[in-house]
This record gives structure tokens, sequence and C-alpha cells, in this order.
């Protein structure tokens, strides 16, 4: 282990002086003393005043961790040292360093290695299991009941000294006790002793056999004077009984008092019933045989005084010791739902574990940020607070830390100079006393992800010992990043799923237009973060210009920005539609970020998402935050839900183009507004031209209140529509025309027809649907249709006559199924 300097000071105190004036004493006496009696009670005061001594700094030297063992293996990492005006650096192979500690990617199954030594993994392997025998423990206290315990139960032993801090879990052999103490054979078990320990003499077993022969016999005396009761009661003890109990008794004290194994519980009246049945088999009657069952089914019992005295007998000493669970769980991390919290929490109890294993004044733990080339303080435990540096971001240079980080090796510095203290070591601002220094990097996924390093005021306090103690550790920080970067990873993806869930909760339904996906996306988005001011800029196909669609903000200078035209050349959001990128930026006072006008903004933060499908981009949401409060975790969340929400766009814009350019009805089959009117203007043309009447009929179906009650559905409708629909194609000629230009209108147009002709056609249609019955839904009714009829005049348009029909139309509907015909 690495040398270490003993501090005098804290290891005796002035208290310590009495113990120092007995020890002079004795030795005076000792040693000046001419008389031999006297001398020999000089060395006697001077060993008396010795061990007072000792045992007053031994606690000291406890606390000051002098005795400790070697807290890892020698390891061979191929170290190199060389010695320069600096100070003497140890530096290590980072190759034989990265095969021993590092794993090479994050399912390396080398990354989730057991930590346990491999020398004392038998320590911790479970043997072959043997079912537990239950036995009776009878309980300490008078009268009450016996319990069971398992005869293999497990007890622990700490072996070793207290420093160690190993606790080895053993198997201990626990007293066998029964309900009611047997007669027990006390020879010993042959056991595979060298020199066994010699015995007193005690009764041979021939002796205590032709005694119980004896008892069988008086017992068997009795019987035939009175005969056996048959109560299951237990017959009183005779003198010889207790006399016999009282000797086993003895016996099992004195082999409790020598440690010897205790023998297996065996019944001498057994053997004596094999031993007699060997003997003369033909001589025992089935009346002796009765009455030896009978005496083996009652069991002698010890006196009370020794039930009592073995009942109290601990079979082991337990040390209380004054610990609660608080003290090791903290419950706010445990409770709490944030892995950086858990991660902090754990990474500062190994920099705890560290500094109590070694001598170590600081231990800190460093990120490496290679893309910015920094240094990021994660966390420190340090006596050296005023000098440790306050700021958390350090520049990657020529500093040991640095190296570490670059070169992926471990290194030790020694006997450093004061005056390259600060040089060597980045996180002081100013002179600490530095003596050692020692740091290994953190390899994750094969890259240097931290370094873990300790610092302290000893002279060679570290060693080559000391980097793989530190290098076990560099694994479970790396296994504590792994689960971090897992669980952090989880709980991402979870919120990003709950903010696309609120925002397809927003816009489901059976019509979705551009201002329900617009408010949707805003109302996601605000409830997933914290805003200061929220906005979406999407193109306006009527106005032909980019907008702001829909804004919402804490402040209401924003309320005025809807509407209003974007600039995609000179405002930050612009730049965001066109590059299809997200911009982070921190606005400056004269910048546009949305509109020309806007409340200016001097600082904050400024986040800009493009709304994108995989094809096209469609406008843009952007956040703005007069303090930065997103992180990059939230930005996140935000682009996702602009993908989701271009995605949604980008369908309603297809369906948009689908209906534009669709000519017939997707309910009914026949023409749409838009197929209408062109079919409409080819047949004015057609009339114009050929001198041939054409008339123009628009048939809507009259509102009824019950209908509408007794329906309520837009489907109903449908049906009702799709009725009158079949009416009219059974009476037109193939070369007419019927289209669907409204929800609840019907036109026709009825080539080489006049008016007056149309007028009684129609009657009898109207008539018609009205004595036709519909049944939707087992419901049964009828409807009235009310018409309007428009010749062509040749001066006129297809436009005009279509208005002109809108205008009789009109006046039939106010009447209620009535056909009316433009004069």
């Amino acid at each position: 282990m690495p040398k270490r300097q003993l501090d005098l000071r804290k290891i005796f105190a002035p208290s310590d002086t009495i113990a120092f004036v007995v020890i002079v004493m004795g030795l005076f006496i000792a040693l000046f003393i001419d008389e031999m009696a006297v001398r020999l009670i000089g060395v006697c005061i001077a060993i008396l005043g010795g061990v007072a001594l000792f045992m007053m700094i031994s606690p000291r030297l406890l606390d000051l961790n002098v005795n400790k063992r070697n807290v890892s293996q020698q390891t061979n990492l191929g170290q190199t040292t060389k010695q320069d005006n600096k100070g003497v650096r140890t530096v290590f192979d980072p190759e034989e360093f990265r095969k021993e500690f590092g794993a090479e990617t994050e399912g390396d199954s080398s990354s989730t290695l057991s930590f346990i030594d491999e020398h004392q993994q038998p320590l911790f392997e479970d043997t072959e299991y043997k079912p537990p025998i239950p036995i009776v423990v009878p309980s300490s206290e008078k009268g009450s009941k016996p319990t069971v315990k398992p005869e293999d139960a497990i007890s622990t032993e700490y072996l070793g000294d207290e420093m160690s801090g190993v606790r080895i879990v053993r198997k201990k052999p626990s007293e066998k006790k029964a309900e009611t103490p047997l007669l027990r054979d006390t020879r010993p078990l042959r056991t595979a002793r060298p020199e066994p320990e010699p015995e007193p003499e005690r009764p041979s077993v021939e002796d205590e056999r032709s005694e119980m022969r004896r008892r069988i016999e008086e017992r068997k005396a009795a019987m035939q004077a009175a005969p056996p009761a048959r109560s299951v009661a237990r017959p009183k003890m005779t003198e010889a009984e207790q006399q016999l109990s009282e000797d086993v008794t003895i016996r099992r004290r004195e082999d409790n008092t020598k440690s010897t194994t205790e023998s297996r519980i065996q019944n001498p009246i057994e053997e004596i019933q094999n031993t007699e049945s060997h003997e003369a088999p033909h001589e025992v009657s089935h009346e002796v045989s009765h009455e030896v069952s009978h005496e083996v089914s009652h069991e002698v019992p010890l006196p009370e005084a020794v039930q009592e005295e073995d009942a109290n007998k601990e079979s082991h000493k337990r040390r209380q010791l004054n610990f609660t669970i608080n003290d090791f769980i903290d419950e706010e991390t445990v409770a709490t739902d944030e892995p950086r919290k858990e991660f902090d929490h754990l990474l500062n109890r190994v920099l705890q574990v560290i500094r109590s294993m070694t001598s170590a004044r600081t231990a800190a733990f460093f990120w490496v940020n290679h893309e910015r080339n920094q240094l990021v303080v994660e966390a420190r435990i340090t006596d050296a607070t005023d000098a440790f540096t306050e700021e958390r971001k350090l520049s990657i240079g020529d500093d040991v830390v640095s190296q570490i980080a670059t070169y992926r090796r471990p290194e030790i510095l020694t006997a450093i100079s004061p005056a390259a203290e600060l040089d060597l070591l980045p996180y002081y601002s100013r002179r600490a006393g530095t003596v050692s220094f020692i740091g290994v990097p953190v390899i994750f996924g094969g890259a240097v992800i931290g370094v873990l390093c300790a610092d302290s005021q000893e002279v060679d306090a570290y060693d080559s010992i000391t980097v793989g103690f530190f290098g076990h550790f560099t694994k479970l920080i790396s296994g504590l990043v792994q689960s971090y970067t897992g669980k952090f990873d989880l709980l991402q993806s979870a919120r990003t799923l709950q903010a696309v869930n609120a925002f397809r909760n927003e816009i489901r339904g059976s019509s979705i237009s551009m201002p329900i996906v617009l408010n949707a996306l805003i109302d996601s988005a605000i409830q997933a973060m914290d805003i200061s001011t929220i906005g979406v800029c999407t193109f306006n196909s009527l106005a032909a210009q980019w907008e702001v669609g829909a804004a919402r903000s804490v402040e209401q200078a924003y309320d005025h920005l809807v509407g209003r035209q974007v600039s995609l050349e000179e405002s930050e959001v612009g730049q965001c539609i066109l590059s299809g990128r997200t911009i982070h930026s921190t606005p400056s006072y004269t910048a546009v970020r949305a509109i020309a006008g806007e409340p200016h903004m001097d600082g904050g933060q400024f986040i800009a998402v493009p709304l994108k499908s995989a094809s096209h981009s469609y406008g843009a949401l952007y956040v703005e935050n007069p303090a930065a409060s997103l992180s990059q975790q939230d930005i996140g969340i935000l682009e996702t839900l602009g993908e989701y929400a271009g995605t949604v766009i980008e369908q309603l814009r297809y369906n948009e183009m689908l209906r534009a350019s669709a000519l017939l009805h997707f309910g009914s089959g026949i023409l749409n507004r838009n197929g209408f009117m062109l079919r409409l203007k080819e047949e004015c043309t057609r009339s114009t031209d050929f001198d041939s009447p054409f008339t123009l009929c628009l048939l809507r179906i009259d509102r009824s209140d019950v209908v509408e009650r007794a329906l309520g559905g837009s489907e109903s409708k449908e049906r009702i529509l799709l009725h009158v629909l079949q009416i009219v194609q059974q009476q037109i000629r193939d070369y007419d025309v019927v289209g669907h230009i409204d929800d609840d209108t019907l036109a026709i147009g009825l080539v080489a027809r006049d008016a007056q002709r149309t007028q009684l056609w129609m009657e009898r249609l109207r008539s018609e649907v009205a004595s036709s019955i519909i049944t939707v839904d087992d419901k049964r009714f009828t409807v009235t249709v009310s018409v309007g009829i428009a010749q062509l005049d040749p001066s006129d348009g297809h436009e005009r006559l279509l208005d002109n029909t809108y205008a009789v139309l009109a006046r039939s509907v106010k009447q209620g199924n009535k056909v009316t015909v433009y004069a």
C-alpha cells in the first residue's frame, strides 16, 4: 500500500502524559535500583503504563485508518515512472487499463461483469441445498409454548479485524432441543480428530442397559399386580428414573462445557429391544413386548430447573447497533423520478467511499466533452473548499486531468512541486499544498466519458494497487451511466408520447381544419413544457402569403400578431421554413424573429421548429422565453410535434387538392359542384349554338323539425338525399345532367326542354317524392321538396342562369313543397 505519514499530534493527546510518566518511572526503577525485587516491580509498572498508553491511542489509530488492508489486488498495467521539475509521474498503459476496466460497447458483456473478486466468490456461492429439519426449541418463559426452528439456521460471525470490512456468513450448528428433553446417548460421535481429548470416567453402555432392564422388570411386576391403564397420562417418575435423568443432565452439561460435538438423539430403549431380540428371540412374550412399547411411548422429562437453565442459555451474543434504515436510504432520492438526481446521489456515494478508503483530501469526477474540448465538474468532495475553483467548465489543456482524458491512461503524480501545482491540477484556483495525485479515465462505449481523480497531502499516497481500486469504481460509474442514459431515454420517450397523444386527442373528430390543427399544436406544446410566447406560421392559400396562423403569449403585446405577414428572407422563422432545420438562438434587439413590428427582445431564448413531412415544409412553430429555460430534450419534443403536425397538414392539403380536382361526389357517385359547373357551361354553349332550349332545375329537401329530431345525424340526411336522387334518376334521360352542388340540393339540367314542360314534369316528381315512404333505422316517414326552375336566355351565360334558378328556389323554400318558375 502507499506510504503514509503519521501526524503524532492526532495520535497522542495531553491526557497521555500520565501513561508516559508511569512508563518512565518504571524504567527508572528497573534500571537504577539495585534490588532485584524492586527492579521486577519497576518492569511491571513500565508494562502497565505501556498497556494503558496502547489502550488510549488504539481508537485514534483506528480513526486515522492506519491499519487498513489492501483495497485491491496488485494489477499489472504496464506502468512507467519518470521524474521532472514538476514531480514524479507514473503513467500506465492505456490499452491494459481498457482491457481490465473498460467496456468496448454498451451492450458488451464486459460492461456488466460482477464486481465480486474471484477469490471471494466461494463466500457467496450456495452449496448443495439440504432441506431444513424442524426441531422444537423450548421457550425461555415458563409455561409458554415451544417454537419450531430450522436445524440448519444460518447465523453470522464477524471474522478478522474490524477495519477489513469483510463479513463472512457461515452456518453454525445450533443446539438441538426437543419439546420435552429426552434421554440421550452420551457416547461421543466418531470424528476424525488427530488427538481426541481424554474424557472423564462415566458409566458404560452396558451399565445403562442393565439399569434400564431393571427398571422394566419393576414396571412389569407393577403391571402384573394391577392391569395397565389405557390412559395416555404420563406416569410418575420413580427414584431410579430421576437419578438416571440427573446423571444424564450432568454429563450433558460437561459436554457443553467442553464444546464437544453433540451426538444424535437416540432412544436407548429401542437398543435394549433390539439387543434382547437378538439374545433371546423366543423368550420375549407378547406381554413384555406390550410393556416395552408402552414404556417407550412415555418420555422421561428432565427436572424443571434444568429445562429453565437450558432455555435461558443463549446460543450466541448479539451486538446492538444504533442504526436505522434512513441511515442507508435517502428517501427523497429513491422516491424521485428524475434519473439525474439518482445518478448524482450515487456518484457522491462513490466519492465518499473513495475518500474513506484512501488518504484523499479531494475526490472529484469530471465529464469529458470532446465536442467543446471541455472538462465539466460533475461531483466533488473536498476539504480544500476555499481553494477549489468555482468554475464548472474547464478547458482541456496541458494539465494532468486533460492528459488522462486525451491519452486514455491512468496517471499518478507524487512529490508535486508547489510551483507547478496549479499547472498540473486545473480544479484548484490557488495553491492547496497537494503532494500526491491519482486519476483514471472512465471508459464507456469505447470512449473516455469522464475522469475519476483524487489528491492528498501525503507523500507517495497512491500506487498501482490504488489504480486497480479506482479501476473497479470506473466500471461501476460506467454501469451507472448506462443505467442513467437508459432510464432517461425512457422518460424522454414517455414525455414525447404524452405530448403526441395530447395533440392527437385535440384533432380527433370528423372534420379537421387548419385552425383546429394549429390550436391543438399550441395546446400540446404548452402542456409539455413552460413557454412564455408561442406561435405558428403557415401559408394562407386565399391570401397567397405566409402569415402567423395562431399565437399565444403571457403578454398582451403579442395579441395582434395573428394574420400578420411573415417575411421568409428577413425573419428567423422564414429561414427555418426555407432550410427545414431547427433554429436555436439568443435574439438581439434589432433581429426580426417572426414579423416586423413585433415586441423587441434582447437576450433570452428563441426556438423555431419546422412543420415538415418527409418531403415538404408547411410552416414553423416558434417559441420565445425571456430566460433560457427549455433544454435540448424539450426541443426534441417540439421537433417531434412539428413533424407530426406537418404530416397532418400535408394530409389536409392533399385532401383539398383531391376535392378541387375531383368531378364526382364521393357519396352519391354523380357530378359534384365542379363537375356540374363544367357540364353546365358546355350545355349552355351547345344550346346557344344550336338554338335549342335548356332548362335548369334546383331541387332542395324541405326542413322538418320532426325529421331532424328523429334522425339527428348527417348520415341519415345523406340517405334521404339518396332516396330522392333515386326517384329523379328513374325519370330523367341519359343525356340530361344531374349534380350534387350543396349538402341538400340537387341540380338537374334538361336538354331540349322548355320551362313549361319542365314545370309539369317537376310537379309529378314533387308529388311522387311526397307520397313515397322512407325507412331509416326502423322509422318510416315522408319528406317534401322545393323546386326552382329557370330557362336559359341566349343572351345570358351559365352563371346568370344559375343565379336566376337560386332566386326562384329561395321563394319555393319559403313556402315549402312548391315548384316555382323564373319568369
